[in-house]
């Protein structure tokens, strides 16, 4: 039989930590996995010379990361075997981050000239889901090479492509700049990548002047139109983001989503049944407009966390949830950030820009005064979307930092709900419920006058 470490990450993490940290444990052999129904085990059988010694169940946490080791469960009669009381070294990492520190090199032998030793493992900060990120560097020829490891939380299939790698296809595949795949290992679910440092957009634009701002802003909307554009045309290969769109059930449950986690989890409020339902109503108003909008690919979190900067160049990131919607999703996002804010002139001035630039590749008029109006309604839709992932990420992660981006991010919200006197009944609601919670300064009146729009807002 096979070396088990060639198997299955979940075999990896039984053996490994069964051999490493219960020494009583039977001799080593072959590790057979038996899958089970339930989601979240996985149930072993250990053999030996001796035939079977014993059943092994691995329950995985919440988190849902095999490498976490969340409640080991060993069979009674082992339980009460002496255990030594020597720990392992583990220098303040995790043990899961020691095991793949272990693993790689057996999984990625390629990429590891060294083997088992001559490079360093550190781990990175992460987003808001739940993959996890590590750099691995290696001395080559008295240089370091580097590149990066994506942890995804369950394995995945060859046979079914994970939607990471078929986006991944899909962008690279019209030239836009995205981190090269060094490697997979699905039955790990790990993956290599490109290494393109740790400058962020939203860090980057704290180091530079105005002037380098702004051509950032536009070097981003640079490569958002052709990936609206020419990401919207079918491709040879099958693109996952076809199958997904922001329609009028997906864009009502993210602010469902923000009621339930802002308003009731986080806020402990009790929504009345009447406000419920103006809710619905005022929600709906909101987003119709949108729906009728012409789809395009959209990335879904075209933001300054999700562009790297690597040599003065832009690259895109953290793609992998892509689906089709409006073209003002993105374009809302990246200038409606909650994780840096615009001056109102350069706001105007970005919109602006990408205005001629999609009426020069596209050759069709943009009706400026409904664009902008559109702009404002998609922002609205995704700051509060936004803020419902903050609050979720408080409650359910314990992520409370998360909860810094609120105020930038319920200031876009009722700037431009003062726009627009059809959103009052929403700006009301609110009001009551959400913004007396929050100290945000009131909207200036310059803010809402038609000339900071560079263009009128009649829409008839």
């Amino acid at each position: 039989m096979q070396n088990s470490l060639l198997l299955s990450w979940n075999q990896v993490v039984v053996k490994d930590l069964l051999f490493r940290f219960f020494p009583g444990y039977p001799d080593n052999g072959p590790l057979v996995p038996h899958p089970l129904p339930k989601r979240g085990y996985g149930k072993y059988t250990l053999l030996s010379t001796k035939g079977i010694k014993s059943i092994i169940e691995q329950k995985i946490g919440l988190g849902a990361y095999p490498l976490c080791f969340f409640g080991l469960l060993l069979p009674i009669s082992w339980r009460k075997r002496e255990i030594s009381k020597e720990k392992p070294e583990v220098n303040d990492k995790q043990a899961g981050d020691v095991l793949i520190e272990q693993v790689l090199p057996t999984l990625f032998p390629l990429f590891f000239p060294n083997g088992a030793s001559g490079f360093t493992l550190q781990k990175l900060a992460g987003d808001a889901s739940d993959r996890r990120y590590y750099r691995v560097t290696i001395p080559v020829n008295h240089q370091q090479t580097s590149f990066v490891v994506m942890q995804l939380p369950e394995p995945f299939s060859e046979s079914e492509e994970l939607p990471f790698l078929n986006i991944h296809a899909h962008l690279t595949a019209i030239d836009l700049p995205v981190p090269q795949v060094l490697a997979t290992h699905p039955p790990s679910g790990l993956i290599l990548l490109e290494d393109l440092g740790d400058t962020t957009l939203e860090k980057h634009l704290q180091e530079v002047d105005e002037v380098t701002q702004e051509l950032l802003y536009r070097q981003a909307l640079d490569l958002l139109l052709p990936l609206q554009v020419e990401g919207s045309k079918p491709g040879p290969r099958r693109c996952v983001a076809f199958q997904l769109a922001f329609d009028e059930a997906k864009l009502l449950w993210e602010l469902d989503f923000f009621l339930h986690y802002m308003i009731e989890r986080l806020l402990k409020k009790t929504i009345k049944n009447r406000d419920r339902q103006d809710f619905h109503k005022a929600f709906l108003h909101l987003i119709t407009p949108l729906v009728k909008e012409k789809r395009y690919f959209t990335h879904r979190d075209y933001h300054s966390r999700n562009l790297m900067v690597r040599d003065g160049k832009l690259f895109i990131i953290d793609f992998q949830d892509a689906r089709m919607g409006l073209c003002q999703y993105d374009l809302a996002s990246l200038l409606r950030d909650s994780y840096y804010t615009l001056s109102p002139q350069l706001l105007q001035s970005l919109l602006c820009y990408y205005i001629d630039q999609k009426e020069e590749r596209e050759g069709e008029k943009i009706f400026r005064d409904h664009f902008r109006y559109i702009f404002d309604l998609m922002a609205i839709q995704r700051n509060l979307k936004a803020l419902g992932t903050f609050a979720f990420q408080a409650v359910e992660k314990q992520r409370s930092f998360y909860l810094d981006y609120v105020p930038r991010t319920l200031q876009y919200v009722k700037e431009n709900l003062v726009r627009y006197a059809e959103l009052a009944t929403l700006q009301h609601l609110l009001r009551g419920y959400l913004f007396d919670e929050f100290r945000t300064p009131r909207p200036k009146a310059d803010l809402i006058k038609e000339r900071d729009y560079g263009f009128t807002l009649n829409r008839d």
